[in-house]
Protein backbone atom coordinates (compact mmCIF):
# COMPACT_ATOMS: atom_id res chain seq x y z
CA UNK A 1 0.00 0.00 0.00
CA UNK A 2 2.89 2.32 0.66
CA UNK A 3 3.74 4.66 -2.23
CA UNK A 4 6.86 6.58 -3.06
CA UNK A 5 7.27 10.15 -1.86
CA UNK A 6 7.29 12.81 -4.56
CA UNK A 7 10.37 14.62 -3.37
CA UNK A 8 13.90 15.29 -4.50
CA UNK A 9 16.57 17.72 -3.46
CA UNK A 10 13.94 19.99 -1.93
CA UNK A 11 13.41 17.41 0.81
CA UNK A 12 16.45 18.94 2.48
CA UNK A 13 14.51 22.20 2.80
CA UNK A 14 11.58 20.42 4.42
CA UNK A 15 13.69 18.50 6.88
CA UNK A 16 15.60 21.64 7.81
CA UNK A 17 12.33 23.37 8.63
CA UNK A 18 11.28 20.41 10.74
CA UNK A 19 8.03 20.11 8.81
CA UNK A 20 7.82 16.34 8.78
CA UNK A 21 9.52 15.76 12.10
CA UNK A 22 7.04 17.72 14.18
CA UNK A 23 9.67 19.96 15.80
CA UNK A 24 8.42 23.40 14.78
CA UNK A 25 8.79 26.13 17.37
CA UNK A 26 6.20 28.72 18.35
CA UNK A 27 6.23 32.07 20.06
CA UNK A 28 4.15 31.40 23.17
CA UNK A 29 2.56 34.83 22.74
CA UNK A 30 0.80 33.66 19.57
CA UNK A 31 -2.93 32.94 19.86
CA UNK A 32 -4.13 29.34 20.04
CA UNK A 33 -5.21 27.62 16.81
CA UNK A 34 -8.76 28.07 15.56
CA UNK A 35 -10.51 24.84 14.55
CA UNK A 36 -13.30 24.41 11.98
CA UNK A 37 -14.97 21.18 10.86
CA UNK A 38 -17.11 20.37 7.81
CA UNK A 39 -18.91 17.14 6.89
CA UNK A 40 -18.82 16.11 3.24
CA UNK A 41 -21.56 13.55 2.67
CA UNK A 42 -22.61 11.58 5.75
CA UNK A 43 -20.59 11.71 8.94
CA UNK A 44 -18.96 8.31 9.61
CA UNK A 45 -20.42 6.53 12.63
CA UNK A 46 -18.47 5.07 15.51
CA UNK A 47 -15.30 7.10 15.19
CA UNK A 48 -15.86 9.64 17.96
CA UNK A 49 -13.12 9.80 20.57
CA UNK A 50 -9.41 10.40 20.90
CA UNK A 51 -7.04 9.22 18.22
CA UNK A 52 -3.31 8.78 17.93
CA UNK A 53 -2.21 8.96 14.30
CA UNK A 54 1.16 7.69 13.11
CA UNK A 55 2.06 8.40 9.51
CA UNK A 56 5.00 6.74 7.79
CA UNK A 57 6.23 9.00 4.97
CA UNK A 58 8.26 7.32 2.26
CA UNK A 59 11.58 8.88 1.28
CA UNK A 60 14.03 7.75 -1.42
CA UNK A 61 16.30 4.75 -0.76
CA UNK A 62 13.71 3.01 1.44
CA UNK A 63 13.96 5.64 4.15
CA UNK A 64 10.97 6.60 6.28
CA UNK A 65 10.00 9.62 8.36
CA UNK A 66 7.43 9.20 11.15
CA UNK A 67 4.85 11.90 11.89
CA UNK A 68 2.52 11.72 14.89
CA UNK A 69 -0.74 13.48 15.63
CA UNK A 70 -3.37 13.63 18.37
CA UNK A 71 -6.98 14.19 17.31
CA UNK A 72 -10.16 14.58 19.36
CA UNK A 73 -13.19 13.70 17.20
CA UNK A 74 -16.82 14.48 17.99
CA UNK A 75 -18.95 13.92 14.89
CA UNK A 76 -22.10 12.75 16.66
CA UNK A 77 -22.35 15.94 18.72
CA UNK A 78 -24.89 18.65 17.85
CA UNK A 79 -21.98 20.62 16.38
CA UNK A 80 -19.46 18.14 14.90
CA UNK A 81 -15.86 19.01 15.66
CA UNK A 82 -12.32 17.76 15.18
CA UNK A 83 -9.58 19.36 17.23
CA UNK A 84 -5.87 18.62 17.36
CA UNK A 85 -3.68 18.44 20.42
CA UNK A 86 -0.24 19.87 19.65
CA UNK A 87 1.88 17.83 22.02
CA UNK A 88 4.86 15.51 22.31
CA UNK A 89 4.71 11.85 23.24
CA UNK A 90 5.48 10.62 26.76
CA UNK A 91 9.22 10.49 27.40
CA UNK A 92 9.95 6.85 26.51
CA UNK A 93 7.80 6.94 23.39
CA UNK A 94 9.21 10.32 22.34
CA UNK A 95 12.73 8.91 22.56
CA UNK A 96 11.78 5.88 20.46
CA UNK A 97 10.05 8.13 17.92
CA UNK A 98 13.05 10.44 17.63
CA UNK A 99 15.49 7.52 17.36
CA UNK A 100 13.44 6.01 14.54
CA UNK A 101 13.39 9.31 12.67
CA UNK A 102 17.12 9.76 13.16
CA UNK A 103 17.64 6.31 11.65
CA UNK A 104 15.01 6.95 8.93
CA UNK A 105 13.15 3.81 10.04
CA UNK A 106 9.46 3.25 10.63
CA UNK A 107 8.44 3.38 14.27
CA UNK A 108 5.89 0.74 15.32
CA UNK A 109 4.60 1.35 18.86
CA UNK A 110 3.62 -1.61 21.00
CA UNK A 111 0.24 -2.09 22.63
CA UNK A 112 1.78 -0.86 25.88
CA UNK A 113 3.06 2.25 24.09
CA UNK A 114 -0.47 3.01 22.87
CA UNK A 115 -1.83 2.39 26.38
CA UNK A 116 0.74 4.78 27.85
CA UNK A 117 -0.14 7.46 25.29
CA UNK A 118 -3.85 7.05 26.07
CA UNK A 119 -3.29 7.31 29.81
CA UNK A 120 -1.05 10.36 29.39
CA UNK A 121 -3.38 12.39 27.16
CA UNK A 122 -4.13 15.04 29.77
CA UNK A 123 -0.44 15.47 30.67
CA UNK A 124 1.33 15.19 27.31
CA UNK A 125 4.14 17.76 27.02
CA UNK A 126 2.92 20.69 24.89
CA UNK A 127 4.51 21.14 21.47
CA UNK A 128 3.01 24.36 20.04
CA UNK A 129 3.74 24.74 16.34
CA UNK A 130 2.57 28.26 15.43
CA UNK A 131 -0.57 26.93 13.75
CA UNK A 132 -3.12 29.69 13.19
CA UNK A 133 -6.00 27.58 11.84
CA UNK A 134 -6.84 23.94 11.28
CA UNK A 135 -9.69 23.19 8.86
CA UNK A 136 -10.93 19.59 8.81
CA UNK A 137 -13.17 18.18 6.09
CA UNK A 138 -14.61 14.73 6.80
CA UNK A 139 -15.61 12.72 3.73
CA UNK A 140 -17.86 9.69 3.53
CA UNK A 141 -16.97 7.34 0.66
CA UNK A 142 -19.85 8.57 -1.50
CA UNK A 143 -18.62 12.17 -1.27
CA UNK A 144 -14.96 11.74 -2.22
CA UNK A 145 -13.66 14.36 -4.63
CA UNK A 146 -10.52 14.20 -6.75
CA UNK A 147 -8.35 15.51 -3.92
CA UNK A 148 -9.05 12.14 -2.29
CA UNK A 149 -9.36 9.71 -5.20
CA UNK A 150 -6.29 11.07 -7.00
CA UNK A 151 -4.15 9.47 -4.28
CA UNK A 152 -3.27 5.84 -4.83
CA UNK A 153 -5.47 3.48 -2.83
CA UNK A 154 -7.75 6.13 -1.32
CA UNK A 155 -10.65 5.43 -3.67
CA UNK A 156 -11.20 2.23 -1.63
CA UNK A 157 -11.34 4.08 1.69
CA UNK A 158 -14.41 3.94 3.94
CA UNK A 159 -13.92 7.57 4.92
CA UNK A 160 -11.20 10.19 4.81
CA UNK A 161 -10.11 13.32 6.62
CA UNK A 162 -8.60 16.27 4.76
CA UNK A 163 -6.92 18.76 7.08
CA UNK A 164 -5.42 22.12 6.19
CA UNK A 165 -3.12 23.88 8.63
CA UNK A 166 -2.12 27.51 8.12
CA UNK A 167 0.74 29.02 10.11
CA UNK A 168 1.53 32.35 11.62
CA UNK A 169 4.18 34.02 9.47
CA UNK A 170 7.82 34.14 10.49
CA UNK A 171 10.28 31.84 12.17
CA UNK A 172 11.13 29.88 8.98
CA UNK A 173 7.71 28.28 9.23
CA UNK A 174 5.81 26.90 6.23
CA UNK A 175 2.85 28.79 4.79
CA UNK A 176 0.42 25.90 5.09
CA UNK A 177 0.13 22.15 5.00
CA UNK A 178 -2.62 19.85 3.72
CA UNK A 179 -2.86 16.28 5.01
CA UNK A 180 -5.22 13.49 3.97
CA UNK A 181 -5.81 10.48 6.24
CA UNK A 182 -7.89 7.56 5.03
CA UNK A 183 -9.27 4.34 6.53
CA UNK A 184 -9.02 1.31 4.26
CA UNK A 185 -8.37 -1.64 6.56
CA UNK A 186 -9.04 -2.51 10.19
CA UNK A 187 -6.42 -2.64 12.88
CA UNK A 188 -7.05 -4.21 16.27
CA UNK A 189 -7.44 -0.75 17.76
CA UNK A 190 -8.30 1.37 14.73
CA UNK A 191 -7.60 1.67 11.03
CA UNK A 192 -4.86 1.91 8.41
CA UNK A 193 -4.86 3.59 5.03
CA UNK A 194 -2.95 5.67 2.52
CA UNK A 195 -1.70 9.08 3.63
CA UNK A 196 -0.73 12.13 1.63
CA UNK A 197 0.51 15.59 2.51
CA UNK A 198 1.56 18.74 0.70
CA UNK A 199 3.55 21.40 2.51
CA UNK A 200 4.13 24.87 1.10
CA UNK A 201 7.49 26.22 2.28
CA UNK A 202 7.70 30.01 2.59
CA UNK A 203 11.23 30.88 1.56
CA UNK A 204 12.75 32.01 -0.69
CA UNK A 205 9.41 31.69 -2.49
CA UNK A 206 6.42 29.37 -2.00
CA UNK A 207 7.44 25.78 -2.83
CA UNK A 208 4.92 22.92 -2.64
CA UNK A 209 6.46 19.65 -1.46
CA UNK A 210 4.43 16.43 -1.54
CA UNK A 211 4.76 13.24 0.49
CA UNK A 212 2.97 9.90 0.32
CA UNK A 213 2.85 6.98 2.70
CA UNK A 214 0.52 5.19 5.07
CA UNK A 215 -1.12 6.12 8.35
CA UNK A 216 -2.10 4.02 11.35
CA UNK A 217 -5.02 5.49 13.26
CA UNK A 218 -5.15 4.18 16.83
CA UNK A 219 -8.25 4.75 18.94
CA UNK A 220 -7.22 5.75 22.45
CA UNK A 221 -9.24 4.24 25.27
CA UNK A 222 -9.37 7.01 27.87
CA UNK A 223 -9.24 4.41 30.65
CA UNK A 224 -6.17 2.67 29.20
CA UNK A 225 -3.35 3.59 31.50
CA UNK A 226 -2.24 0.30 33.02
CA UNK A 227 -0.71 -1.43 30.02
CA UNK A 228 -0.22 -5.16 30.59
CA UNK A 229 -1.75 -5.13 34.07
CA UNK A 230 -4.88 -3.34 32.85
CA UNK A 231 -5.37 -5.98 30.15
CA UNK A 232 -4.68 -8.77 32.65
CA UNK A 233 -7.35 -7.33 34.95
CA UNK A 234 -9.80 -7.20 32.04
CA UNK A 235 -9.19 -10.89 31.31
CA UNK A 236 -10.32 -11.88 34.80
CA UNK A 237 -12.89 -9.15 35.41
CA UNK A 238 -15.73 -11.56 34.62
CA UNK A 239 -14.60 -14.25 37.07
CA UNK A 240 -16.95 -15.01 39.96
CA UNK A 241 -20.02 -13.56 38.26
Amino acid sequence: MRTRAKIGALSVVVLALGIVAGTRAQDTALPLPQFTTKIMGTAPKGIDGRWFTLAHLDLPDDRVINVVGFLDVHLEAPEPSVTKLYAKLPDAQQQAFEAANKANKAWTPTADDISTIAGSWESLPPDPQAVATLETDIFSADAFDDTITANEGMAKARWAFRQRETYHPGGNRPVNQVMILSAVEDLQDGWRGPYASVTVAAAPFPIPIAFNGTVDIHRLDESASGGFFARLFDMFSGCGR
